[in-house]
């Protein structure tokens, strides 16, 4: 039995043809678009994103993903483990030395410039205090030198006394001009106590006694800035408060006493 050649052949032709144009076709470039497609379908269904030919652009700076990759040297005085827990921005900000001042310490150097004002105003104050106090010292002592200063000084001599029956006087000579003079009264016995101040040296008796008066008795005393005239009194009904009344020169002292 022979085969027909004829139709086989006819069926190689058309195949050669076909594949001679296109071949021709995807030379020229008229399958890009349909192969482009193709593409991104098979990369979409493998989760990769399509391939996309752009200009590459003036920019320098690092892509995100590569940020990542690229070893940053630790700071000075830094550990690694710290760099590696901090963003870019703040290793970036750390490789920068910067003088900061805590909050903290602020306001402690706040509160030791007012602790230093205020032992500085105590120690004026202080100063001041004692300023006072040493011219206040230095006043009384002048004060008292002053008064140590006019204290009279003299001699006394022996007293001569008057006796009424309401009234009593007593003169005491004086050898120079006399200060000032206090009194005060005392009970039990009943008393008149009179003080001549200055220093004064007794020249005459230490106790006078007088019969039928009033006064039964004077007794004087020497101390170093008076001399003193004690009075007692023998009267009942007196007063519990005698004034005497007291006239002075520079001679003599006149003390009267009225009942």
């Amino acid at each position: 039995m022979k085969m027909n050649i004829r139709p086989v052949a006819f069926l190689l032709l058309i195949i050669v043809l076909v594949a001679g144009i296109s071949s021709g076709l995807y030379s020229l470039g008229l399958f890009d678009s349909f192969l482009s497609e193709m593409d991104k379908k098979q990369h979409t269904q493998e989760g990769e994103g399509p391939v996309v030919r752009k200009e590459i652009s003036n920019l320098t700076l690092p892509l995100q993903s590569s940020s990542s990759s690229v070893e940053i040297p630790p700071a000075e005085g830094m550990l690694e483990t710290d760099i590696s827990s901090e963003s870019s921005t703040e290793i970036e900000s750390a490789t920068v030395p910067q003088k900061i001042v805590p909050q903290s310490n602020a306001s402690n150097t706040n509160e030791a410039e007012k602790a230093a004002v205020e032992n500085a105003d105590k120690k004026n104050a202080e100063i001041k205090s004692s300023a006072v106090d040493s011219a206040g010292a230095k006043d009384i002592k002048k004060q008292s030198q002053s008064k140590k200063a006019k204290l009279s000084k003299g001699k006394v001599g022996l007293l001569a006394a008057k006796c009424a029956e309401k009234k009593f006087s007593v003169q005491v000579p004086i050898s120079a001009t006399s200060g000032r003079i206090k009194w005060f009264n005392m009970q039990n016995p009943r008393r008149l106590v009179v003080d001549i101040l200055g220093k004064w040296s007794n020249t005459g008796k230490s106790v006078y006694i007088y019969k039928n008066c009033v006064v039964n008795k004077i007794v004087t005393g020497e101390h170093p800035d008076k001399l003193r005239l004690v009075f007692y009194l023998d009267k009942p009904g007196l007063s519990k408060s005698i004034a005497p009344s007291v006239k002075k020169d520079s001679k003599k002292i006149t003390i009267g006493l009225s009942f």
